[in-house]
């Protein structure tokens, strides 16, 4: 874990993969951070304790309280705040799935069912797995 300061209290990342970041902040009274946007990423804020205020440029100040969540969407200009109190708030950026973010090497479909040996597992010539059931055996057609 890595933990990093900013003039409006701490960060601490609790987690990262390829498509995003968790962390979680520690912020100080009557602070905010900078007015900026993310051109990819999503911004979920999630209070934790204390209150944050998120302000965007699409209008929204929303308040929010221990569990209470908001998210900011990629390209929207926007800023967290405190109030009078410190706060705790995770803070996950991740990006957007997208229905064209697979790969298929195969189509599904129906399966077969082939009367023969039962609870086994078999290979098919292209390579595709058979199962054994009670009742004969299942493959991909």
């Amino acid at each position: 874990m890595e933990q990093t300061h900013g003039t409006w209290g701490e960060r601490l990342r609790t987690f990262q993969w390829d498509g995003g970041i968790v962390t979680l902040l520690y912020l100080k009274p009557l602070r905010h951070c900078s007015w900026h946007k993310h051109l990819t990423s999503y911004n979920k804020f999630t209070c934790i304790s204390g209150k944050v205020v998120i302000k965007t440029d699409k209008g929204y100040s929303t308040t929010l309280t221990e569990k209470q969540e908001f998210t900011v969407e990629p390209g929207v200009m926007h800023e967290f705040q405190t109030l009078d109190e410190p706060a705790i708030v995770e803070e996950i950026a991740y990006t957007k799935y997208t229905e064209y973010d697979i790969q298929r090497e195969r189509l599904g479909g129906p399966m077969e069912f082939v009367v023969g040996e039962k609870d086994k597992f078999y290979t098919s010539e292209k390579g595709d797995y058979v199962l054994g059931t009670p009742f004969g055996i299942i493959k991909n057609v």
